[in-house]
């Protein structure tokens, strides 16, 4: 089980990193609760791959490895991932 922390208000994103323990169905499970709860870009970080997973529905992602630009226009962000995994 995961911890839950209640919020007044739902955030517009959120961003999970997959631990060498946890198993990715635990998180495909929460993918799903956070985007039925309106968060609107949820970002699966596998730090083993070097790679992010960019969802803004369940069905479909997004995949950013390590020498792209992630950009996500639903957030207005957009990260050099070569400086975030640097050194990794």
């Amino acid at each position: 089980s995961y911890n839950e922390t209640n919020v007044s208000e739902v955030p517009v994103g959120a961003i999970e990193i997959l631990s060498g323990q946890q198993p990715i169905m635990e998180l495909t499970t929460k993918l799903s609760e956070y985007l039925e709860k309106g968060i609107q870009s949820y970002w699966l970080v596998l730090p083993e791959l070097k790679s992010i997973y960019v969802f803004h529905n369940a069905k479909d992602s997004l995949v950013f490895g390590r020498n792209d630009l992630l950009k996500d226009e639903v957030l207005d962000i957009e990260l050099d991932l070569k400086k975030i995994f640097e050194g990794m």
